[in-house]
């Protein structure tokens, strides 16, 4: 809409609404003044937005690969440090998920057991 007509419009409408039309032409501008220093400032940055782009996209893939190799490095120490335990290759280790242990039950299976004081290998696997 155009000025002369937004103030032809005024003219014609009762005298109740020509205070909210010329609020709403007041927002209207706003808005619209609004929206022309955001498309000045899209077309400022638009040279840039490739580059800015490419680089978060590799260094969100690069992220994300460190991440699962810091996953797999800490599983790997976990898996390792949790081979450790003797606690099936001991002799009064019971297999029995309530009794595991029948010296230190407490203990058994446990990365406490890895040193433990009273750890006895198996001689004979077909005895336990």
């Amino acid at each position: 809409m155009t000025n002369d007509s937004l103030s032809q419009l005024t003219l014609i409408a009762p005298t109740y609404l020509r205070g909210n039309i010329l609020l709403a032409l007041n927002l209207y501008q706003d808005i619209l003044s609004v929206f022309k220093v955001i498309s000045f400032l899209i077309h400022g940055i638009q040279p840039l937005l490739v580059p800015i782009c490419f680089v978060v996209a590799w260094t969100v893939i690069i992220l994300v690969v460190l991440s699962l190799f810091a996953a797999a490095r800490d599983s790997v120490t976990t898996a390792k440090q949790m081979h450790q335990i003797p606690c099936t290759g001991c002799q009064y280790f019971t297999d029995n998920y309530r009794l595991k242990c029948t010296v230190r039950p407490s203990v058994a299976n446990t990365e406490e057991a890895i040193d433990c004081l009273d750890y006895q290998p198996k001689t004979n696997p077909y005895l336990y």
